[in-house]
């Protein structure tokens, strides 16, 4: 479940308390250890409440998994305030500068939640990582996320594109595609198909310890999330290395342990990364660039085998 709150001990009560999410993390119905619903509600897309049927209890944590301030009936998203009645945050954007908005109006109101458009974006913590599709695509991007977050590596690369001043958008691939994930640089899309994973070629040459192996979805995802982190950090150096330049400057420390088949220097670095994550998601790790596409049963599957 990630991050998400699936269940609360009352103590005036000494019962525990579970909680039945929507798409985006919503609370939807709480139920009590005999199963009694004591509390079941219906949000709006900018976080409103529709429909109370059973107000027995109160959960902190109503809209889009954040808690709501029982003072200010203000959601904390992490990086900002959102009052919910009104539609909008209380503060701008942290991180949205003047040219980008230049190139999108709407981002001139950095007070909007979403675009003003929170049936087509999803907008986690409140900051500029924008997300295209339906409900079911959101919450299979949320749920990466969180997953991804457990490693502290991934949690670093993550929050940098969460501060950084550009907006990144992530859409969903098409099944008919043979690249299930890939990063476009000069726009900031991620495109990412999160019910394929990525099968440790068998047929590579080198002496691969995990072939055979599947590494899940969201370390696809994250392999294309470093891309858009080296490029933001970097343009001009990745642009370099994409032409078949070499590596300058600082590099993971493991990067002596790449070997294989690299189209170009930013991959041996980006695998680099991707390694170090599923090592601490316990996932199987590539020294190369290979891989086939396999279907999986959800975002977060993989098969760890070990030759």
């Amino acid at each position: 479940m990630g991050s998400r709150l699936v269940a609360e001990y009352n103590p005036s009560t000494s019962q525990y308390l579970y909680y039945t999410q929507d798409q985006i993390g919503s609370t939807r119905i709480v139920t009590d250890d005999t199963g009694t619903v004591v509390y079941a509600a219906a949000h709006d897309p900018y976080g409103g409440i529709q429909k109370v049927w059973v107000d027995a209890f109160d959960p902190k944590r109503k809209f889009s998994d954040k808690e709501r301030d029982m003072e200010t009936d203000l959601d904390y998203f992490g990086a900002r305030y959102y009052a919910s009645p009104d539609y909008r945050w209380l503060t701008v954007d942290p991180i949205v500068s003047n040219s980008k908005a230049l190139s999108n109006a709407q981002l001139w109101n950095q007070y909007s939640f979403c675009r003003n458009n929170p049936i087509a974006f999803f907008d986690p913590d409140a900051r500029i990582i924008l997300v295209e599709g339906g409900d079911a695509f959101k919450a299979q991007i949320k749920e990466m996320l969180d997953y991804l977050k457990q490693s502290k590596t991934g949690r670093a690369i993550i929050h940098d594109l969460e501060v950084s001043d550009q907006i990144i958008v992530i859409q969903q691939g098409d099944d008919f595609l043979f690249d299930a994930s890939f990063f476009e640089a000069g726009c900031l899309i991620i495109t990412v198909e999160p019910l394929c994973g990525l099968g440790i070629d068998q047929d590579t040459k080198i002496d691969d310890y995990y072939r055979g192996s599947i590494q899940s979805p969201a370390l696809g995802f994250f392999h294309e999330c470093t891309h858009a982190y080296e490029y933001i950090r970097d343009p001009e150096g990745y642009r370099y290395r994409e032409k078949g330049g070499r590596i300058k400057g600082p590099i993971p420390s493991e990067l002596g342990k790449a070997f294989g088949t690299y189209p170009d220097s930013n991959e041996e670095v980006i695998v680099t990364y991707e390694r170090i994550v599923a090592k601490d998601l316990n996932e199987p790790q590539r020294y190369h660039h290979q891989g086939i596409r396999v279907d999986v049963p959800g975002p977060i599957y993989s098969y760890l085998w070990i030759r």
